[in-house]
């Protein structure tokens, strides 16, 4: 076909369409994965620093504290016979920090959040003329962390009784002992079916955001596997190079961050070893001995 100037008018085949068509689609099916990853790399590299600034909360609150970190059964003023006082329960320590403005609501979330039942607390209780608080409450009450249930808070943190109370519960600038962290799966063991491996992981590898207490924050992914050490407890959540004194062996071995290893003997609480978990009622009477009574919340659980 002509046109007026004698020249002939061109257009797309079919098959050209077709073949652009098939290009577009391929570079999308390209692109997609890669903008996927990059958002989850994001939220992941978010979700680190939110860890950090966590602790270095804590490290600010504990220089007017003798050097120790957040302790809600030290601070309460309940009254003693008070007999639902959570003590050092994990939503009482953060509760309190948010109370005292040392951080928001907002960074106790982790971005990429995976479980139904954690969300951004609402009207946090501050204090107030139109404050629901009794005049001694040193927090609001009704935030909540019980995994499962309802909970305002995304992370765990390290069980508070033994050697982890006592030398790791403060500013210690130990470079290899972990005392905030993304949520790991139960007992420290290898579970595709734990939903806490679709927070920064996927559904066959767990991955994860650790806080050591000198202040750095380092990714830590599940070694495949279920190999286990002397103590019997799985390796795929032991990092590399991050042991532990062993009370009954007497030897170092390697810590699963996820799992009590260090039982202790006799008047020794053990407790040298990591243990991240989320948990209720603990220390509720202020002492330093062995409680291990705490309710502990996981994903599975």
């Amino acid at each position: 076909m002509m046109n007026r100037n004698g020249k002939g008018r061109h257009g797309f085949t079919l098959i050209e369409l077709l073949v652009v068509i098939a290009i577009i689609a391929l570079l999308i099916g390209i692109l997609l994965p890669a903008l996927g990853r990059a958002r989850a790399n994001a939220k992941m590299m978010k979700c680190a620093t939110q860890v950090k600034q966590v602790h270095q909360a804590w490290i600010l609150w504990s220089q007017d504290y003798n050097n120790l970190f957040p302790r809600p059964v030290k601070i309460s003023k309940t009254t003693a016979d008070q007999a639902d006082d959570p003590g050092d329960s994990t939503a009482n320590i953060h509760s309190m920090m948010i109370f005292n403005n040392m951080y928001s609501p907002e960074l106790c979330i982790d971005p990429s959040e995976a479980n139904g039942s954690v969300s951004l607390v609402e009207d946090y209780d501050y204090g107030g003329s139109d404050s629901q608080l009794d005049e001694w409450d040193q927090w609001d009450w009704n935030f909540k962390c019980e995994i499962g249930e309802e909970s305002h808070v995304s992370y765990a943190n390290a069980g508070m009784w033994g050697s982890r109370l006592s030398k790791e519960w403060q500013d210690s600038l130990n470079s290899t002992f972990a005392v905030v962290s993304d949520r790991g799966p139960q007992d420290g063991m290898s579970d595709k079916t734990d939903p806490s491996y679709l927070t920064h992981g996927s559904r066959t590898t767990w991955q994860g955001n650790i806080g050591y207490n000198d202040g750095h924050v380092k990714s830590l992914n599940e070694t495949p596997g279920l190999t286990t050490g002397e103590d019997g407890a799985a390796l795929a959540f032991a990092p590399s190079g991050v042991t532990y004194r062993s009370s009954d062996l007497d030897k170092d071995l390697p810590d699963n961050l996820f799992v009590e290893q260090d039982m202790g003997s006799g008047q020794d609480c053990g407790g040298s070893d990591i243990f991240l978990c989320v948990f209720g009622e603990t220390n509720a009477d202020g002492d330093e001995d062995c409680d291990r009574s705490a309710p502990q919340y996981w994903d599975a659980g």
